[in-house]
């Protein structure tokens, strides 16, 4: 099993065109999130894909857990809001770093 492996999801993608840093990735991720890396990994398919998969794992979550569920029913007004929008970030960050180590190792740069 290699770094970086999202259930095996990583390893289908194909590698990037070039080496990125894994931690430019991550903050990149954090700051501007999956559109972000769409442009730094300059690839279509690295915005997409993470955004329907972190649209999932929302929508499950929302239909088996209440306190998501509460979230996105009432909005603004949840006191949940901050944690679900730090989830959101650190999912972002984490996804580029695992993509971006992923290929690096996959092309045979750092490691």
């Amino acid at each position: 099993m290699q770094l970086g492996n999202l259930f095996g999801l990583l390893d289908v993608l194909p590698p990037l065109r070039y080496n990125v840093n894994p931690l430019l990735a991550f903050f990149v991720g954090i700051v501007s999130g999956f559109p972000g890396l769409g442009l730094l990994f300059l690839s279509l398919t690295d915005f997409i894909i993470p955004t329907v998969l972190l649209g999932l794992m929302v929508l499950i979550g929302a239909l088996t857990v209440p306190p998501i569920a509460i979230l996105l029913t009432v909005g603004l007004a949840s006191p949940l809001l901050p944690f679900y929008v730090a989830f959101c970030m650190l999912f972002q960050g984490f996804y580029g770093f695992l993509r971006a180590a992923n290929s690096n190792q996959r092309r045979g740069a750092w490691g």
